[in-house]
């Protein structure tokens, strides 16, 4: 049973290709599920899907030269996408210089989940920051979503800041 297991995992990375892409609409359709996930689980921090919105974001985001988008395609189907963003921080009087390549979003439609895609995706985006003369391949993720924690630290990455809220009374 575990070999046939990893045999349909290997096989499925065969059978699945990384292009990039410039097509917002492409993206925005992806992202629904992405958006509809934020915002049924932090409803006081993200919009509802908004179709017209999410693509305008994406046609914007894709003209930046420092936005880089890629799609996965399994048997000729689109299942998942990854937006990154090259950032540039200056050396000043604290912090050193930096580059690095930030994975701004990444989604796997939930029926193709499980199969190796992100893994090829995220394998796409440390290879375009390698390409880039990144130093870092850096990420945020919302604490309940406990699957993308788990997936991003077998993946290599490290929690190194962690950023807090307290809401206030209006």
């Amino acid at each position: 049973m575990t070999v046939l297991k990893h045999w349909g995992f290997f096989n499925s990375i065969r059978m699945t290709t990384i292009q990039p892409t410039k097509d917002f609409e492409i993206l925005a359709e992806l992202n629904a599920q992405v958006q509809t996930w934020h915002h049924a689980h932090y409803p006081d921090v993200f919009k509802k899907y908004d179709a017209n919105a999410v693509t305008a974001f994406f046609k914007q985001q894709l003209n930046n030269v420092d936005s880089y988008a890629f799609l996965a395609t399994y048997e000729d189907q689109l299942c998942g996408y990854i937006l990154c963003i090259q950032k540039e921080r200056s050396e000043n009087p604290f912090q050193f210089e930096e580059r690095y390549l930030l994975v701004d979003q990444i989604g796997v439609l939930p029926e193709f989940q499980r199969m190796g895609i992100a893994q090829l995706l995220m394998k796409e985006a440390e290879s375009l920051a390698n390409e880039l003369g990144c130093d870092s391949l850096q990420l945020n993720h919302w604490l309940e979503n406990e699957n993308a924690s788990q997936f991003f630290q077998d993946a290599g990455f490290v929690a190194y800041n962690i950023q807090m809220k307290k809401k206030l009374k209006k």
